[in-house]
């Protein structure tokens, strides 16, 4: 098989591909590694999550669109990965624990989960619309001694949390999407070995050592390793064989959960067996929203399902069988368009590739491949359609900031 390091892209419905070239680094070496971004409705203001091997989490914030970042006076947190603002108000979420500012990110305090104590997880989001929210919603595992799947919402701009168990989960909870204050939708992932040898309790796979120990999984191919030197980023590329039934650390299980009701109930809208775990999601409105998948095999691929009907039905528009395809994350920008980025990795090399859709997901064309690469989250700025994404240089290990206008 000859091993590229371009994405190939191969959607059900007939596409076009060109190449646009819309994305491109504007900011170079800002960590180690960052999984997280959130942008201000000014296209000026933003934040960024990022580590440093041998020094710690970090959010730095810009005030000029990305050109520049500075870092902020974040409190102690061992791993953060993922951020959401809105105006002044910042939050953060972690393997850990979450925090939050509520002045620009001047100072940071340690946010509370009521009743259950701390959170962990790696996706927060705002809740509502994107440049006007209504709150803050985390989604990971939420206890102290036992840990509640399901997501946890602040109205109070991330001081406080009020949790919500998601028992129609078959899996740890991934990553969500809450186009209003009532209607959200949640994702569900297991890849084989999952939960093997993460210390989270919601990761899997890479193998551990006396000088090193996986503590929390990202997806199947990107974690965080506990050393003597403290937390480094790993990349890899697993080669899993074989597959097994749900509720087996041999599985790959894919879920997708609603409720209409602020999070009180739930149902589960799309459950599927020995196919692939669930990365980022988003919604254009309480009906249209798509979420990125990927299946982590030797002979694996990267998809994309959407829904257009509230999650009664979901269709496979975007599917990619390039070695090492990945859609890890997924954003929306105006009234029809998502942005979905990842990457292609190859034993010889690794490209990030950003797919960019117009129609409310139906289609998805292939804008950009930066090599070397791989793209870990994105976001968007909907007032001013600009967006941004984190990037993982493989071969250095070094976080970098990329840039489009989708204007």
């Amino acid at each position: 098989m000859a091993r590229s390091i371009r994405i190939a892209l191969a959607a059900l419905s007939a596409v076009v591909v060109s190449a646009q070239n819309s994305w491109s680094i504007i900011k170079q070496n800002i960590g180690t590694f960052s999984t997280g971004i959130a942008f201000n409705a000014d296209g000026q203001t933003g934040f960024v999550a990022v580590g440093a091997n041998g020094v710690g989490a970090m959010i730095y914030k810009t005030i000029n669109g990305g050109k520049t970042w500075k870092k902020t006076s974040d409190a102690f947190e061992l791993m953060v990965l993922d951020v959401t603002s809105d105006g002044q108000y910042v939050a953060t979420m972690g393997a850990l624990s979450a925090e939050y500012s509520q002045d620009g990110g001047s100072t940071f305090n340690d946010s509370t989960v009521s009743g259950v104590g701390i959170g962990a997880g790696q996706c927060i989001r705002n809740l509502g619309a994107h440049d006007d929210p209504d709150g803050f919603v985390m989604v990971g595992q939420f206890g102290l001694f036992t840990s509640d799947n399901g997501i946890a919402i602040s109205t109070d701009g991330g001081a406080t949390y009020t949790p919500f168990n998601v028992t129609q989960l078959v899996t740890g909870t991934r990553y969500g999407a809450f186009p209003t204050n009532q209607t959200f939708y949640v994702n569900g992932g297991q890849w084989p070995g999952e939960g093997s040898d993460d210390s989270s309790g919601s990761g899997s796979g890479s193998s551990s050592s006396s000088s090193s120990a996986t503590f929390k999984q990202i997806t199947a191919r990107t974690g965080v390793t506990m050393t003597k030197n403290g937390p480094r980023y790993t990349f890899q590329q697993p080669t899993f064989s074989g597959r097994s039934t749900q509720g087996t650390n041999g599985s790959y299980v894919a879920q997708i959960v609603k409720s209409s009701d602020g999070g009180n109930t739930w149902s589960s809208v799309f459950l599927r067996n020995n196919w692939a775990y669930f990365n980022g999601m988003d919604c254009l409105d309480e009906n249209r929203c798509c979420a990125g998948a990927e299946n982590d095999d030797e002979n694996g691929f990267a998809a994309i399902v959407c829904t257009t009907d509230g999650g009664q039905t979901w269709t496979q528009n975007y599917y990619s069988n390039q070695t090492g395809a990945s859609i890890l994350d997924l954003r929306v920008v105006g009234t029809d368009g998502y942005w979905a980025v990842g990457g292609a990795v190859a034993q010889d090399g690794s490209a990030a590739g950003f797919l960019y859709s117009g129609d409310a997901g139906a289609t998805w064309t292939l804008d950009t491949v930066i090599t070397n690469q791989y793209a870990t989250s994105v976001d968007c700025a909907q007032g001013t359609q600009e967006c941004w994404a984190t990037l993982i240089d493989v071969d250095t290990q070094a976080a970098s900031i990329a840039y489009a206008s989708t204007v």
